[in-house]
């Protein structure tokens, strides 16, 4: 019984958590979704978005307070495509690349808010 209590705080814990990374979402992407790309995020999303990370990844998937990102499947990171421009060609080339995916924001978990989707 205390284990299943406790997984409970804790679950309590990465929900407040999540609530944390969202507020931040709403004050910095009131717009909706951006393209995610590390390099241009706060030190504070970065802390906001790990404090997420390691909360969910201290608990069996079980006692989540969310489902798992359905656009990554709970990975944090999507295929992307890229374009690259070399020097003298005359159309660009294409690789295939890991990102943050832009859904969860790279939690992996799903988000209540309007800056997830």
């Amino acid at each position: 019984m205390e284990q299943v209590r406790q997984a409970g705080s804790f679950g309590d814990e990465l929900e407040q958590a999540l609530e944390a990374f969202e507020a931040y979402l709403a004050e910095t992407a009131p717009s909706g979704r951006r393209h995610a790309e590390p390099d241009v995020h706060s030190e504070k999303f970065y802390e906001l978005r790990m404090e997420v990370i390691r909360r969910a990844e201290a608990l069996p998937r079980a006692v989540w307070p969310r489902p798992t990102c359905e656009h990554c499947a709970g990975q944090r990171e999507v295929q992307a495509v890229q374009a690259r421009y070399p020097d003298g060609a005359g159309s660009p080339e294409f690789d295939s690349v890991r990102r943050m995916c832009p859904d969860c924001w790279g939690t992996g978990l799903a988000l209540n808010s309007s800056h997830g989707t």
